[in-house]
């Protein structure tokens, strides 16, 4: 049987995301996943990236350069989501990545981070698939049936953002988060009249992150995530819970990386929005993602 071994790097808005995975006649199975915190889209508000958030990056990167090394891969590739696609110097962070770490970086329109997250996380299953990816800069919303996609869409609306354009909201001044709610519902308004799915997948940091609290994971476990249910009581309680607790209460949570408490809250409150405009019962944690979709992409002849 052909067997090899494959790394894949995501940058995203808030963290960088390392998936070192094995593949069998075009079958992925994720050996190691590893993410950093690097707040890629910190001070975006001026339309660039910052030098600083740049070096987070490229140090990001030798960590997983080492990593993808000791496992004897045979190709490294390297993607770019919101943050950088929206970037006014874009094209200098590409520069620096390929200077500092001799890796090209794809920068990947927002409908093929649809697209990858949907080959990813549902390419394989039956039935009618949603899926909602909710990252720092953006949220992608995909649904298709029997592996075909019918719908693909994403929007400029993720944690990292909601986090820059409400700041002053907290337990002293939850109209903000109010406030918040209403913005994301905008930004919504253009999903289709009636879109539904059988079963809808959480997939990136939010969708995993809320399904790890809610199961008080002192250690992450991704066998635990991975198909874990969150109804939409629960995670109706779950978003206003956060709303109610301070970023040190947040930081303390079991189950929760420090690192996103500041985001955690909006992530909770987009997706309570989403599946609220579109009348599902929550929804599933799913592990597989635009990490795994990318390299089907790239394997597939």
């Amino acid at each position: 049987m052909n067997h090899e071994t494959y790394a894949v790097v995501d940058f995203g808005t808030n963290s960088a995301r390392l998936m070192i995975a094995e593949v069998e006649d075009k079958t992925i199975i994720a050996v190691k996943k590893q993410l950093k915190t690097i707040r890629l889209g910190e001070k975006m508000a001026e339309g660039r990236l910052t030098d600083a958030a740049m070096r987070r990056a490229s140090d990001s990167l030798q960590d997983f350069l080492h990593a993808a090394d000791q496992a004897g891969v045979k190709a490294f590739y390297a993607f770019a989501t919101s943050a950088v696609r929206e970037a006014a110097n874009a094209d200098d962070f590409v520069r620096h990545i390929k200077e500092t770490c001799g890796v090209d970086v794809d920068v990947i329109p927002g409908e093929e981070e649809a697209d990858i997250g949907y080959l990813g996380a549902a390419g394989g299953k039956p039935g009618r698939i949603g899926l909602i990816n909710i990252g720092g800069g953006s949220t992608e919303i995909v649904v298709g049936e029997n592996g075909k996609i019918e719908y693909a869409h994403s929007f400029k609306v993720g944690t990292v953002r909601l986090l820059q354009m409400f700041p002053e909201a907290s337990p002293e001044n939850l109209t903000r988060y109010g406030d918040c709610g209403n913005h994301i519902q905008s930004v919504f308004a253009d999903l289709p009249k009636g879109l539904s799915a059988d079963v809808w997948l959480g997939i990136g940091g939010t969708g995993t992150a809320l399904a790890a609290v809610d199961q008080r994971l002192k250690v992450y476990d991704p066998d635990k995530v991975d198909g874990y249910a969150l109804g939409q009581n629960r995670l109706d309680a779950m978003a206003a819970k956060l709303r109610s607790l301070t970023l040190d209460e947040r930081k303390r949570l079991t189950g929760l990386d420090e690192k996103r408490a500041d985001v955690i809250v909006f992530g909770a409150l987009l997706m309570q929005t989403f599946t609220r405009l579109v009348g599902a019962d929550g929804y599933t944690a799913c592990e597989s993602d635009n990490l795994e979709g990318y390299l089907l992409k790239k394997i597939r002849p």
